[in-house]
């Protein structure tokens, strides 16, 4: 993991290809080099190159770390010129694998949820609710703002009589003789 830490400055994906217009070039040079380096280097070794943009995400004792931006049809010129100056991609690991271990073992979990995946969610939805509602907060809030009224009663009356109605096939009943 600590070969991780000099990439944390990234802001896209190590694997990441660009757009269609453009290339992303990630990976390391030996040593320490600066900006006017690099750029000097893709100067002197791909000079019909039209835009390129280097940014260094990090640099220690022994590489420096960078993403490079260009046009797609000049990727090659521009990454044999990286070469060149010792450019290498990161390793088969960073790109891919990093985790494989840890989303297999999720994966092997996933078909043991299937059957409850259900129950999980009104369990995790009604949970959920209820910690919105008892809230202390909500809870004392609501108790103290609640104002009983003849409307709210009505509503309230309506709206069990229906869900009863609802649960013994009543209202089903009415539907399929009118």
């Amino acid at each position: 993991m600590e070969s991780l830490v000099p990439w944390l400055g990234l802001t896209v994906p190590v694997n990441y290809p660009g757009t269609r217009k453009t290339s992303v070039l990630i990976g390391t040079i030996a040593g320490t080099m600066t900006l006017e380096s690099i750029y000097g280097l893709i100067g002197k070794f791909a000079a019909d190159v039209e835009a390129v943009d280097v940014e260094i995400i990090s640099v220690d004792r022994d590489f420096t770390y960078l993403a490079v931006v260009c046009l797609a049809g000049e990727a090659h010129a521009v990454e044999d010129a990286l070469r060149a100056g010792g450019f290498a991609k990161p390793a088969a690991w960073l790109l891919e694998g990093l985790f494989a271990e840890e989303t297999s073992a999720v994966q092997m979990l996933i078909p043991a949820f299937t059957p409850w995946k259900n129950i999980l969610r009104v369990v995790l939805l009604y949970g959920a609710g209820m910690v919105a509602v008892l809230w202390p907060r909500n809870t004392i809030r609501r108790m103290e703002d609640f104002r009983p009224t003849l409307w709210r009663g009505a509503a309230l009356t309506v709206l069990t009589l229906w869900c009863v109605l609802s649960f013994t096939g009543v209202t089903t009943f009415i539907y399929s003789n009118f």
